[in-house]
C-alpha cells in the first residue's frame, strides 16, 4: 500500500533515501560523511512551556500555533536553502547539508549561512503578545549518520560527529537573533563572510559579501509503502494519520516521561556501542509499552526521551510502568558498563506534530518534560522522579525519598524520589493490593492446603466492578506461596479480533516469545523447540500459523478436515500444557474467561479431564462441560470499612471524611466500583479536594441535598450530564459503536456535520474525565457499565439510525466483511432493524446467516448458534419462498451445530424442521442437503442401511431439483457405505456416476475424489492396471490444478498399490515422500498406518530406518516423474 504523503513527511530525507538504497532496513547502519550543520532554538521558549502548568486551557491551542507557523517558516527557509532537515528537539531544529568533498563542503556551508541569515531576517511570529527570538549556530566537517535499534522492527536515527559538536560548543556564546559560526565553518567561507570574531575563534556573521543562487527544489521522492516507513514513525501518529486524522494529533495527555542520558556514548561513538545499548533500552521500553519520541547527542552524551502514555499505549499505571522501565533500564545499562542517569516525571503535556506538509515531527512539549530532563542533570542517583511519579507507583515500588532540589525554571525546591525495587516480580504489572475479601482469599488457600482437593475449576463471579481481577491477582500469589506454577492470562474483548483468541492466549502464554523471527519455517522450529512437540505432532506445527499470526501466508489446507484440524490443535495446545505441569504443579489463573471462543473452552475441558491435578481459577461464571468439580465463589458487596478504604486507595489519600465516608457506604452499599464512581464524582464536583495526599469536604458542600444517585447508573448519568453537550452526545454516539471504537467511524457516522472538527477535542474530554481511554487501535470505553449507561440513555430510534449507519460505512470503507461474515457486521445490522420497515431485516438476516456460516467453518460451534437463532427470529414472520428457503438452511447449520457439541436431540429436531419446511415449499436443494446430513449421521452412528437409505433419497432430490453439487456428494457417499458394506458393485457404480457427473459440471475436486475413491477400490478387488490408471488420472489433476492434498492422498494410494504389486521399495520411497510434507493430515496418517508394519515386515527394520532418514526430493519435484512413469505403463 503506497504511504500516505503525510507519513513521508515525518521523516527527514536522509531516511528516505536509505530506503530507496536498502528496501527494507534489517540490520543497523553507519555513514561517515562531510556536511554542514545548522542549529536553531527558540529563545524563551522553556519559561513559555512552564506556563504550561497554570494555563492548560488556553495554552494549548497557542503552543499548537507557535510551534506550527514558528516551525514551518523554519523548515521552509531550510528546505529552499537545499538542506535536510532531520530533527526537532523540542524548541530547536538540526538541518544538514550533505558534501561529497571539501568543495562542495564550501558551497553547503555558505548555504547554510544564507539560510541563517534569512531565518533572521524574516523569522516573525504570530500576532500575540509573547515573543520569541531565534538563535542560529552553524558547524561544519565530518558527521557520522546511525541507524539503530530495530528491535520489533523499530528503528531511531542519531546524528553525531565533529560538526555537531562544533555546534554544541558555541551555545554559550549564541545570543536570541544571532548567527554564530564555529571556527571550521567559518574557515570555508572567510572570503564572503562578515561580522565579528567571539571567543575561542566563534565568528557572528552578520552578512555575506555574495549569495550563492539557492538551489533548485529537489523533486519529490516516490511514494514508499506504508509498511516501509513505519518502522521509524512513532506509534502515536501512525493509526491517526492512516485514518486521516493529521490535523487532530495535538491534544493535551497524561503522561509519563522518562529521559535517559548516557555520558558516555560521546559525538565521537562507534555504531556497536550505541547499537548496544539503544536495542537493550528499547526491549525494555517496548516491553512496558512506552514510546522512544526523541534520541539525540550533545555535550553531555546520549540521550532518549521516552513517554508512557501516549496513544494508543496510555494505561492507568503509566508511571509505575515508566519506574519499572527506568529500573530495568538501569540494569541493562550496567551490564554494558556504562554509566547513566534517568529522570522521570508525570504530568500533562502538549502532545502533536510541528512543522509542515514538507517536514513535521511528533513531538512532546511541557513542564513535565522539562521536570523529567532537570531531574535527569540533577545526577544524584542513576535514577530520580519527581513527586507525582512516585504516589501514583509507590503501591508497587519503593522509594527513598531525597532531599528536595532546586532546578532550571521553578522559583522553589521540588521534593525528589530515587525508586529502590519494586514489590515483587516485574514479571506481570497487577492491580492495587486487595483490600478485604479475607474469606475468599482463605477459600482459594484451601484448594492449596488440603491432601486431596476437592475442587479443579474455581469460578470468581460478581457483578461488574466488586474487584474479581483483583482477587485472581491474589490467587496468583497464594499459589506461588505454594510452590505451583502459575499462568496468568487475561484475556478481553480487544482480542476478539483475532481469529482465535482463546488459543493464541494459551499458546502464548507457553511459548513466551518476544519476538517472531520473519519467517514461517523458523517460527515452527521454534514453536517445536520451546513446546518439546514430539515428532508426530511437530509435523502439524504449521497449523499454528493463523492461531498465533505468524509472518508470511500459511499454505492453503482446503482440502483438510477442519474438525480433524481443530483436534490436532487441541492436541497441540494440550501437550504443552502438560509439558508444563510435568515440571512442576500447574495452576491457571485466567482473567476474563467469558472472552474465550467454544475452540479454547474445549481445550480446556479435554487438558483438565486428562491431567485432574491441574487446577483452574477464572473470573466468569463460565463452566466447563463434563467437568464435575467446579465451585463458584460470588464476590459479595465489601463492609463499610473496606469500602472506604477502596476509595481512599482509588484517590490517593489515607483517610476519608467521616461525613463522606458515610455518604458513600449509604448510597454504594459496600460495591466497590460504585463507591469508587461516586468519590471521583464528588471530586469532579468539587464537592472534595485532594491536596498532598489529603482528602477534606469543601467547607460549602451539602452531600444530601446535590441529591446524588443512589445506584452506579445514576452515579454515571449525573458524571455524563457535567459534561458539555457535544462531548456528552459523542459518548453516546460512540456507545453505539461498540466498547471499543475507532476515531474514523465516529466522525463518519456523527450526525452534526458542523461538530465534526471537534470530535479529537471531545475525546480528549472524555479521557480526562475517566469515561474513555486510549487503546490499541483507537478508544476504549473505561468500564463496560460506563459503555452500557451511555447507550442506555440513547432513543431506540437513534440507535437504530446509528447502527445502520455504522453498518453502511463498514460495508463501504471494508466490503470484504461482508463475504468474510463479519459478525460486527451482523451486530449492527441486526440492532438497526426498525419494525416499521421490513425490509430493513433483509441486510440484518444476510449478515446473521453468513457470520454463522463463517463461524461454524472455523468449527466455533457454540458461537455459530446465536447468529443462526437470530436470523431465525427474523424470518418467521415471512411467508415468501425465499425467506423460507433461508429458513431452511438456518436449521440446517443449527443441526451441524448442535450435533457437533454433542446436543444430538436439538440437532435432529433442526434437520426434522429443516426437511419439513423444505418438502412443504418444494425446496428441492435445501432437502437434498438435509437428507444428506441425516445420513452422514446415521453413517457415524454405524447404522449403515438407514445411511444408505438417506443418500439415496438425497441423490433423488437433488435430481430432480438438477443441483449437481449435491448430486455429486450425494452419490460419493452411497458409494463410501457401500464400500464400508462390502458392495464393491453399488461403490463403483456411484463412483463412476459421480464422475461422470463431475465431468460433465466441470468439477475438479468431485473428479479427483472419485478417482481416488474408484483406484481404491480397484486395489481391494485387485484390479490393478485400473487400480493404476484411475490413481494415475487423480495424481497428474491434483497436480496440474494445484490440489496439495489429492496429491497427497494420491500418493499414499499408489504406495499401497505399489506394495501390492510387489514394488515395496517404490512403495516405501513413496510414503516416505509423504510424511515429509507438512500438509499431511490425520486421515493420511491413519492410511500410511496401515502399510507400515508391511513394509516393515518386508524391508527390514534397519532398511526402512534408512528410508525413513535419508533427505527426500520434495513431492513438488518429484510428481512429475511418477505421472511420466505412470503414463508410460498405460496400456
Amino acid at each position: 500500500m503506497a504511504a500516505n504523503p503525510q507519513i513521508s513527511s515525518f521523516l527527514p530525507r536522509y531516511v528516505l533515501q536509505r530506503l530507496i538504497d536498502e528496501q527494507q532496513l534489517r540490520q543497523p547502519l553507519a555513514e561517515d560523511q562531510l556536511a554542514t550543520v545548522l542549529f536553531a532554538d527558540f529563545a524563551g521558549f522553556s519559561r513559555l512551556s512552564e506556563q504550561f502548568a497554570y494555563d492548560q486551557t488556553t495554552i494549548l491551542e497557542y503552543i499548537s500555533d507557535v510551534l506550527n507557523d514558528s516551525f514551518s517558516q523554519l523548515i521552509d527557509t531550510v528546505i529552499a536553502h537545499g538542506g535536510d532537515v532531520v530533527k526537532f528537539a523540542g524548541d530547536a531544529l538540526i538541518a544538514i547539508w550533505m558534501a561529497d568533498d571539501l568543495e562542495q563542503l564550501r558551497q553547503t556551508t555558505q548555504l547554510a549561512a544564507q539560510c541563517g541569515l534569512a531565518i533572521q531576517a524574516s523569522f516573525t511570529l504570530p500576532s500575540t503578545a509573547e515573543r520569541l527570538a531565534i538563535r542560529v549556530q552553524i558547524g561544519a566537517g565530518s558527521i557520522s549518520n546511525f541507524i539503530v535499534g530495530g528491535v520489533n522492527n523499530h528503528w531511531e536515527q542519531l546524528i553525531s560527529g565533529e560538526a555537531l559538536l562544533q555546534v554544541h560548543l558555541l551555545g554559550s556564546q549564541t545570543h536570541a537573533g544571532q548567527v554564530v559560526m564555529s571556527p571550521e565553518a567559518r574557515s570555508l567561507i572567510r572570503q564572503q563572510g562578515q561580522g565579528e570574531d567571539l571567543r575561542a575563534q566563534a565568528f557572528r556573521l552578520t552578512a555575506l559579501a555574495e549569495n550563492l543562487p539557492l538551489p533548485e527544489i529537489n523533486q519529490p521522492l516516490p511514494n514508499y509503502p506504508t509498511e516501509q516507513l513505519t518502522p521509524f514513525m512513532p506509534t502515536a501518529v501512525i493509526a491517526r494519520i492512516n485514518a486521516g486524522l493529521h490535523e487532530w494529533l495535538a491534544e493535551l495527555r497524561h503522561l509519563s516521561v522518562m529521559f535517559i542520558n548516557v555520558p558516555a556514548l560521546s559525538f565521537f561513538t562507534t555504531l556497536e556501542q550505541v547499537q548496544a545499548a539503544i536495542s537493550a533500552l528499547q526491549t525494555v521500553i517496548f516491553r512496558y509499552e512506552g514510546s522512544i519520541d526523541k534520541l539525540s547527542v550533545d555535550d553531555k552524551g546520549v540521550s532518549l526521551l521516552v513517554a508512557f502514555g501516549l496513544p494508543p499505549l496510555s494505561h492507568r499505571d503509566d508511571a509505575e510502568r515508566a519506574v519499572r522501565a527506568a529500573l530495568e533500564a538501569s540494569t541493562a545499562l550496567t551490564k554494558l558498563s556504562l554509566t547513566h542517569t534517568i529522570g522521570i516525571a508525570t504530568g500533562p503535556a502538549f502532545c502533536g506534530e510541528i512543522g509542515n506538509s514538507q517536514r513535521r515531527e511528533f513531538t512532546m512539549i511541557g513542564d513535565v518534560v522539562n521536570r523529567a530532563a532537570r531531574l535527569m542533570e540533577a545526577n544524584l542517583a542513576p535514577i530520580l522522579c519527581d513527586q507525582t511519579t512516585a504516589q501514583a507507583s509507590q503501591q508497587q515500588v519503593r522509594f527513598q525519598v531525597l532531599p528536595p532540589i532546586l532546578i532550571k525554571g521553578k522559583s522553589q525546591p521540588i521534593t525528589i524520589y530515587r525508586p529502590q525495587q519494586t514489590n515483587y516480580s516485574p514479571d506481570q504489572i497487577r492491580p492495587r493490593r486487595l483490600i478485604g475479601r479475607r474469606r475468599e482469599r482463605g477459600q482459594i488457600e484451601q484448594l492449596f492446603t488440603q491432601v486431596q482437593p476437592t475442587i479443579q475449576h474455581l469460578m470468581l463471579t460478581g457483578e461488574s466492578g466488586m474487584g474479581k481481577s483483583a482477587l485472581l491477582y491474589e490467587a496468583v500469589e497464594i499459589a506461588e506461596h505454594y510452590e505451583r506454577q502459575v499462568l496468568l492470562i487475561t484475556s478481553s474483548s480487544l482480542r476478539q479480533s483475532a481469529q482465535y483468541p482463546g488459543w493464541r492466549l494459551l499458546l502464548e502464554a507457553c511459548l513466551a516469545v518476544e519476538q517472531w523471527p520473519h519467517q514461517a519455517s523458523q517460527c515452527y522450529q521454534l514453536i517445536i523447540q520451546r513446546l518439546h512437540l514430539p515428532d508426530q505432532l511437530a509435523k502439524s506445527v504449521q497449523l499454528l500459523h493463523d492461531v498465533l499470526e505468524l509472518p508470511g501466508r500459511a499454505e492453503s489446507n482446503a482440502m483438510l478436515d477442519q474438525a480433524q484440524q481443530v483436534q490436532i490443535i487441541h492436541e497441540l495446545i494440550g501437550h504443552a500444557l502438560s509439558q508444563l505441569h510435568q515440571q512442576k504443579p500447574l495452576v491457571l489463573c485466567i482473567d476474563n474467561l467469558q472472552w474465550f471462543d467454544s475452540l479454547a473452552l474445549n481445550t480446556l475441558e479435554q487438558l483438565l479431564q486428562q491431567q485432574p491435578e491441574i487446577i483452574l481459577i477464572t473470573t466468569s461464571p463460565v463452566k466447563l462441560a463434563g467437568l464435575a468439580a467446579q465451585q463458584v465463589l460470588h464476590l459479595q458487596a465489601l463492609d463499610p470499612v473496606a469500602c472506604i478504604a477502596v476509595v481512599a486507595q482509588s484517590l490517593g489519600v489515607q483517610a476519608i471524611p467521616p461525613s463522606v465516608a458515610s455518604f458513600i457506604n449509604q448510597r454504594a452499599a459496600g460495591h466497590p466500583l460504585w463507591s469508587i464512581e461516586l468519590a471521583q464524582a464528588l471530586r469532579n464536583a468539587g464537592m472534595i479536594r485532594i491536596n498532598n495526599g489529603i482528602c477534606k469536604l469543601d467547607q460549602f458542600s451539602q452531600l444530601e441535598k446535590l441529591n446524588l444517585p443512589s445506584t452506579i447508573q445514576g452515579v454515571l448519568v449525573s458524571r455524563i450530564d457535567q459534561l458539555p453537550p457535544q462531548p456528552q452526545l459523542t459518548l453516546k454516539i460512540a456507545s453505539v459503536i461498540g466498547h471499543e471504537f475507532q476515531l474514523a467511524v465516529l466522525e463518519a457516522i456523527y450526525p452534526l456535520a458542523h461538530e465534526r472538527e471537534h470530535i479529537a477535542a471531545h475525546l480528549q474530554l472524555l479521557i480526562q474525565q475517566g469515561f474513555i481511554h486510549e487503546a490499541s487501535e483507537g478508544y476504549q470505553f473505561s468500564q463496560a457499565i460506563i459503555h452500557d449507561v451511555a447507550y442506555s440513555l440513547l432513543l431506540f430510534g437513534q440507535r437504530r439510525a446509528l447502527h445502520r449507519a455504522i453498518a453502511e460505512w463498514y460495508v463501504s470503507e471494508h466490503p470484504h466483511l461482508v463475504e468474510a461474515g463479519s459478525s460486527l457486521l451482523a451486530h449492527h445490522w441486526s440492532h438497526a432493524i426498525d419494525p416499521d420497515e421490513p425490509e430493513s431485516r433483509q441486510p440484518a438476516i444476510e449478515a446473521l446467516q453468513r457470520a454463522g456460516e463463517q463461524t461454524l467453518l472455523r468449527c466455533s460451534y457454540r458461537e455459530a448458534i446465536p447468529f443462526f437463532e437470530r436470523a431465525l427470529h427474523l424470518l418467521a414472520v415471512d411467508d415468501d419462498f425465499a425467506a423460507q428457503q433461508q429458513i431452511v438452511r438456518m436449521q440446517f447449520n443449527l443441526s451441524q451445530a448442535r450435533w457437533r457439541l454433542g446436543d444430538h436431540s436439538m440437532a435432529l429436531t433442526n434437520l426434522d424442521s429443516a426437511l419439513v419446511t423444505a418438502q412443504r415449499i418444494g425446496d428441492g436443494v435445501g432437502e437434498a442437503d438435509v437428507l444428506r446430513q441425516f445420513g452422514n449421521i446415521a453413517y457415524v452412528q454405524g447404522d449403515l442401511y438407514t445411511a444408505q437409505q438417506h443418500f439415496l433419497a438425497s441423490v433423488n432430490r437433488a435430481r430432480h431439483a438438477n443441483y449437481h453439487s449435491g448430486i455429486i456428494s450425494g452419490v460419493s457417499n452411497v458409494g463410501v457405505v457401500a464400500f464400508a458394506r462390502g458392495d464393491y458393485q453399488v461403490a463403483r457404480e456411484a463412483y463412476r456416476e459421480g464422475l461422470a457427473t463431475s465431468r460433465e459440471q466441470g468439477h475438479d475436486f468431485g473428479i479427483a475424489v472419485n478417482q481416488l475413491n474408484l483406484g481404491g477400490l480397484a486395489i481391494v478387488e485387485q484390479a490393478w492396471d485400473e487400480a493404476r490408471h484411475y490413481l494415475y488420472q487423480a495424481l497428474n489433476l491434483g497436480y496440474t490444478k494445484h490440489m496439495t492434498l489429492v496429491c497427497l492422498h494420491s500418493l499414499v494410494a499408489l504406495a499401497e498399490w505399489r506394495l501390492a504389486t510387489n514394488q515395496a521399495e517404490a512403495s516405501a520411497n513413496l510414503i516416505q515422500i509423504v510424511l515429509h510434507h507438512e500438509a499431511i493430515d490425520s486421515e493420511i496418517h491413519a492410511a500410511i498406518d496401515k502399510l507400515k508394519p508391511q513394509l516393515i515386515q518386508i524391508l527390514g527394520e534397519t532398511q526402512w530406518l534408512i528410508l525413513s532418514q535419508r533427505p527426500t526430493t520434495p513431492f513438488e519435484q518429484i510428481i512429475p516423474a511418477i505421472v511420466q512413469e505412470l503414463a508410460t505403463e498405460q496400456p
